[in-house]
Formats: structure tokens, C-alpha cells, sequence
């Protein structure tokens, strides 16, 4: 059991927020965590770095993903085209 654990949480409460906003703000906090780790692993563990725990709230409209090995196929709904005035 690493004695030196991190046990705070920020919270963060972005609110209404776009869905490519508010993934990239994740993506960055996750990768200062990840930057921390890889400093610990050239470090005694008695000087390990805690990382950062967050808790992350937000919401954004409806986003429809289709996964990794996903088709347009895979798809039960038809392309709607955009009018033009």
C-alpha cells in the first residue's frame, strides 16, 4: 500500500459546455496525471509526487458516437442533407 496516497478531490463543474470542449479539458487534466507518473518512476517512492484526483461535472447536448469498429452502415438512421435556402 503506497503510504504517500493522494486522497483529495477537485471538484470541477463545468456546466453547459460543448462536447469537444469538454472532452479536451479532460483529456488535458489526464495528461498532467500521467506527466506526474512519469516523473515518479525516476524518483525513490518515499518522493513520489501525488497526483491529482478530479471529480468532473458537465453537461453538453446530445453527441451520438459510433465507436471504433463502427460502420456508417452500423447506422439505423438515414443521412439527412442540409437544405440551402
Amino acid at each position: 500500500m503506497n503510504i504517500n496516497q493522494n486522497k483529495k478531490v477537485t471538484v470541477i463543474d463545468l456546466g453547459l459546455i460543448d462536447y469537444p470542449t469538454g472532452l479536451d479539458h479532460q483529456i488535458k487534466l489526464f495528461q498532467s496525471i500521467l506527466d506526474v507518473k512519469a516523473k515518479n518512476r525516476d524518483l525513490p517512492s518515499e518522493q513520489h509526487l501525488p497526483t491529482n484526483n478530479y471529480l468532473i461535472f458537465c453537461e453538453h447536448p446530445h453527441v451520438f458516437t459510433l465507436g471504433k469498429s463502427g460502420e456508417e452502415e452500423n447506422l439505423l438512421v438515414r443521412r439527412r442533407v442540409a437544405e440551402h435556402d
